[in-house]
């Protein structure tokens, strides 16, 4: 199988680290830009050659990622061939498969969503729509999940936007361990550890009711009965889901 990517930015480059490294890895051809990642990924591994342009990607590729800023797509795509029947997946967040299909006719069409950790094939990942052959090509990267319909497809990808307001609040937390005289480095790790451990526990649950975690994780009365109570009558828990919605509703480029 030959993948090619077009777009070699962040997510572009962990994407590409997760199946160079994992068994069996696939023949990738990537673009041009960004010239340092696509460089740095062509000599770290032999599956993967930079092409000279877009198009040199799509001709030489069964699979093309799309990975661009959306500002981008309409321009790169219109200057762009791709063989009728051939698979796109697009990693671009915020455009559609209708809008998409508008600008890339006759092709298979999937948009797909990792995350950073895809790199070190763990995390969750979107799918959309479901496919047999795509499943089995993205499932070794992490926890693949293929959401029934589009719109839960973006529903699902709220969460994420979370990720570094999680690391704000490790952060803080650190902060306020340091501020009593706790050591920088045993404060990070103590924090950075404790986070971890209860991701894993949450996981490791499954599709079970996230009450009993919280039941599990308390005593009435003591320090996370109380600290849970004073962040819910702070509105911490009902915030999240009004958070989702204005984010929304901001362009994304004007997002800052």
């Amino acid at each position: 199988m030959r993948l090619g990517f077009i777009g070699t930015g962040t997510i572009s480059e962990a994407l590409v680290i997760g199946l160079s490294t994992a068994p069996g890895a696939p023949t990738i051809k990537v673009s041009p830009r960004t010239e340092a990642i696509s460089r740095r990924l062509a000599d770290r591994f032999a599956n993967v050659t930079r092409a000279d342009s877009n198009q040199a990607v799509i001709d030489a590729s069964d699979i093309v990622m799309l990975a661009m800023r959306p500002a981008q797509v309409e321009e790169v795509l219109g200057e762009l061939r791709f063989d009728k029947g051939q698979t796109v997946i697009s990693l671009v967040a915020s455009l559609g498969l209708s809008a998409l299909a508008a600008l890339v006719p006759n092709v298979r069409l999937f948009r797909f969503t990792p995350l950073p950790m895809v790199a070190e094939r763990r995390g969750p990942m979107l799918l959309f729509p479901h496919d047999v052959e795509m499943s089995a090509l993205l499932s070794p990267l992490g926890t693949l999940i293929v959401p029934q319909s589009e719109a839960e497809f973006r529903e699902l990808g709220g969460p994420s936007g979370f990720m570094s307001s999680y690391f704000a609040l490790q952060q803080a937390l650190i902060a306020g361990l340091v501020d009593k005289g706790i050591g920088a480095g045993t404060a990070r790790l103590y924090v950075r550890s404790l986070m971890a451990a209860l991701g894993e526990t949450g996981l490791a649950e499954g599709g079970q009711e996230g009450s009993k975690l919280v039941s599990e994780h308390e005593t009435p009365g003591g320090i996370n009965f109380n600290t849970r109570r004073v962040l819910g009558a702070a509105g911490w828990f009902d915030k999240p889901s009004s958070v989702f919605a204005e984010v929304a509703a901001i362009p994304r480029n004007k997002l800052t």
